[in-house]
């Protein structure tokens, strides 16, 4: 993995580490091995910092990485396979192929659901901005009640 193809200038090639971990499990699990704990470490220095009710930590493998475990609640952001292919073949610069190898070392919602305290289903914008708002008050009801 390390090598002149990995990083230029000192700054890694995120294309060509990611061709090169989404499509071998055992680089992926290597990588995770050192991203994910020093992510971690990184967020829970930064919340400490933070003066507001609560933090969001935004994780794609939250669930499957055991990042959930350090989490006063979870918010799982749901949609239809279709839906999310789509929106990352507009958003990025990568193949079909690419994002299919990036979602199958992914859990399905259906085994991501039930870990989650909230679920909100990105299907529109409205609806997600008033299952968010519902959830905001939620969290801020909780963190009040605690004090």
């Amino acid at each position: 993995l390390l090598g002149t193809p990995a990083y230029s200038n000192e700054v890694p090639n995120r294309d060509y580490i990611a061709q090169l971990v989404f499509n071998d499990p055992d680089l992926l699990a290597g990588l995770n091995a050192i991203i994910h704990p020093e992510v971690h470490t990184s967020f829970k220095l930064w919340a400490t910092l933070q003066d507001a009710p609560y933090c969001i930590k935004e994780a794609a493998i939250l669930f499957e990485n055991g990042g959930f475990t350090h989490c006063d609640a979870t918010i799982l952001v749901t949609a239809p396979r279709e839906v999310r292919v789509q929106r990352v073949l507009s958003r990025d610069t990568i193949t079909l192929a690419d994002v299919n190898a990036r979602m199958a070392n992914q859990w399905e919602d259906q085994k991501k659901i039930p870990l989650a305290n909230y679920v909100i289903e990105n299907i529109d914008l409205t609806s997600t901005k008033i299952q968010v708002q519902n959830i905001h008050k939620k969290l801020l009801s909780t963190c009040i009640s605690s004090l």
